[in-house]
């Protein structure tokens, strides 16, 4: 078993909105598609990824004790039934969107696969994280156990979905995140994030689609998920936390498992 392990990835401008409903920085599932894109571009066995957390900026401003996204215009006009009140002509359409500057690390695992490492760099220049541009990351290195990898700090998520109850409803994750920190409970630092996505539509071929790949809509599955520190005693105990992407008929998922050094 192999690991590729990219240091202080730098992002510009990552989409910090993950779902319609959430404004974070648990970027599991754009760490999960990352190590897919780089297994499709540099023919990799990619198995599972692990995102470490080091730091967020959100882009922004705090009016009122409220975060308020910065915001960009759209290059559509919206539709003439619907333009701003008093305007004297065409408006420009507005997506809500929320974005930031992020530096994380990942550690993949590339089972038996050889790495290339003249292809994987080339992929992490041209390469987006979360929809943010790539700007720099450290020493790209392998190893053939994460004994060898060495890093001192950062953040890693795993999986809390069982706080949620059989049925995961919005009560349940405001009851869930709102409960005061209990030790006992090991409640602290919850974060919502996406763990799947479900589909609203049969996958068929549609003009425009990208290398004529099957599309399909979709919405996105919210789960709750804890930040652990790369040095606090459950990652010491039970290994680095490592997520996995698992295809259903109806939908595809994420899977949380533990790895030892």
């Amino acid at each position: 078993m192999s690991y590729l392990y990219i240091p202080n990835i730098r992002a510009q401008r990552v989409n910090m909105q993950t779902s319609y409903l959430t404004i974070n920085s648990a970027f599991v599932m754009p760490a999960v598609l990352l190590g897919q894109a780089l297994a499709h571009h540099c023919d990799l066995n990619v198995e599972s990824v692990s995102y470490i957390h080091h730091d967020i900026q959100p882009l922004g401003e705090i009016q009122n004790w409220k975060f308020m996204p910065h915001q960009r215009k759209g290059a559509a006009f919206i539709n003439k039934g619907d333009y701003a009140a008093n305007a004297k002509g065409p408006s420009l359409s507005m997506q809500p969107t929320a974005s930031g500057h992020l530096r994380a690390s990942l550690i993949i695992d590339i089972g038996d696969s050889l790495a290339d490492f003249d292809e994987i760099e080339y992929f992490f220049r041209q390469g987006r994280f979360a929809g943010g541009e790539i700007i720099s990351h450290g020493e790209i290195q392998s190893a053939e156990t994460l004994k060898e990898i060495r890093f001192r700090s950062g953040f890693c998520l795993i999986d809390k979905s069982d706080m949620l109850g059989d049925k995961a409803s919005i009560d349940a994750f405001v009851k869930a995140m709102a409960e005061p920190f209990d030790e006992n409970k090991d409640n602290g630092w919850l974060t919502p994030f996406v763990a799947g996505y479900a589909l609203i539509s049969e996958p068929n071929h549609k003009p425009g689609a990208r290398d004529a790949c099957l599309h399909a809509f979709c919405e996105p599955m919210i789960s709750l998920a804890q930040y652990k520190s790369v040095n606090s005693e459950l990652i010491k105990e039970k290994g680095l936390s490592f997520w996995a992407l698992e295809n259903h008929q109806s939908h595809f998922s994420l899977t949380n498992t533990f790895k030892q050094p």
